[in-house]
């Protein structure tokens, strides 16, 4: 009987950014701490020595932890780098900064490219292309998007899959939460109308087909000839904005008026062809942003403070082998970083893992990466017909 080969690896790059003190080195401490129990034995890497442990301060400089990650439920292995950045700065700096992570990313799809032009290709190289960026929205001057964020985000979003993220949950009470989230998704998707991971633009030559669009949705016994989006249109085009228990019906109404209908569209889908992808955007996009919360780490060493799981519900937070949690001491009340109830952790591993992982990297090589190619091949046949036209005007005669 001959053995089952084993799947390949599936590589997913992820990046994050985001303005200073939003809280993105304790969340990339703290999903590398979740994920550590996925980890395959000697395959952790770092850029740096000890880049994850000593006392948490400012990133200086952009640095990347590797490891290979192998869960039961999928039954796959991962190839999983998590890049942290310097934290964004209003001022003269911030256009330094953005160019600087625009020519970072483009560069990973530029090394695809290279050696996808090679006569002999190497099928052991290591694809750095990047599958998502974890965007950490500064919610520290109040509801919706800084210009600093919307100039970031615009930028990123021309390059990588954007996820919205809001860290350190725990400072906000939950009707401020819900309202910069409304807040936010208003300002994305009606106003600037920046194209998320999950959404894209609509142009005006689009609203004239939105009747027949009505007409065909109203419709359920009608034959709609097929699964009417794939998996790469729901990925690129949906936006869910439910209505949140804790505004009142007028800050309900404040939300995306657009993405009601958007809103009925997907569920649609998920519904009536029992497409999976369309069900895990609906759950992504009804959350989005999604919010994190990083652990109490010690003061000395950095790593989570030992907080043992006694008197908690085991069903929904994030009980390690040794008994403790990952989460936060106050006085009133433990939180626990990968408990539902708290915060979209659990949500992330699982979108960036198992749901929405072939997505990402879908939406990589099919819009990125292929926009890309296409720009890098034009530029290049125009360089080459300059340069012919010059020599051609060089030894023309002169009479």
């Amino acid at each position: 009987m001959s053995k089952s080969r084993k799947e390949p690896a599936s590589n997913l790059n992820i990046i994050v950014i985001g303005a200073t003190g939003c809280g993105k080195t304790l969340f990339t401490r703290t999903l590398c701490e979740r994920v550590k129990g996925y980890q395959v034995q000697g395959s952790f890497r770092e850029s740096s020595p000890h880049v994850l442990q000593g006392p948490l301060e400012p990133t200086q400089e952009l640095y990347s932890v590797s490891m290979q990650l192998e869960q039961s439920s999928n039954q796959r292995s991962t190839s999983f780098t998590i890049i942290d950045t310097q934290g964004l700065v209003k001022g003269v700096a911030l256009g330094h900064q953005l160019g600087f992570l625009a020519k970072y990313i483009d560069h990973q799809l530029e090394r695809s490219l290279i050696e996808e032009s090679k006569v002999k290709r190497n099928t052991k190289a290591y694809d750095t292309r990047l599958h998502a960026c974890l965007y950490f929205i500064d919610t520290q001057l109040g509801d919706g998007l800084c210009d600093m964020d919307r100039l970031a985000i615009e930028l990123l979003s021309s390059r990588v899959n954007v996820i919205p993220i809001i860290g350190k949950a725990d400072t906000l009470s939950a009707r401020q939460l819900a309202r910069q989230k409304a807040t936010f998704r208003r300002q994305v998707f009606d106003i600037y109308k920046i194209p998320l991971y999950g959404l894209v633009t609509l142009d005006d030559d689009d609203d004239d087909d939105d009747d027949d669009d009505d007409d065909d949705y109203s419709n359920d016994d009608q034959d709609t000839g097929g699964t009417p989006f794939t998996p790469t249109d729901i990925s690129n085009g949906f936006y869910l904005s439910p209505s949140d228990p804790t505004l009142s019906e007028d800050e309900n109404n404040q939300d995306s008026s657009t993405l009601k209908f958007l809103t009925a569209m997907l569920q649609h889908v998920a519904e009536k062809e029992a497409n999976d992808d369309a069900r895990a955007m609906v759950d992504y996009l009804k959350n989005m942003p999604l919010v994190v919360i990083g652990y109490e780490e010690d003061e000395t060493t950095g790593q989570p403070l030992v907080i043992m799981a006694d008197g908690m519900d085991s069903g929904t937070g994030s009980n390690m082998a040794d008994g403790t949690i990952l989460g936060r001491i106050y006085p009133w009340a433990v939180v626990d970083c990968c408990d539902p109830a708290h915060c979209d952790l659990e949500r992330l591993v699982d979108l960036l893992f198992s749901s929405h992982g072939e997505m990402l990297r879908l939406d990589t090589l099919k819009r990125f990466y292929e926009q890309y190619r296409i720009d890098q091949l034009l530029s290049q046949r125009v360089e080459d017909m300059v340069t012919v036209k010059s020599k051609a005007n060089q030894q023309q005669p002169i009479l």
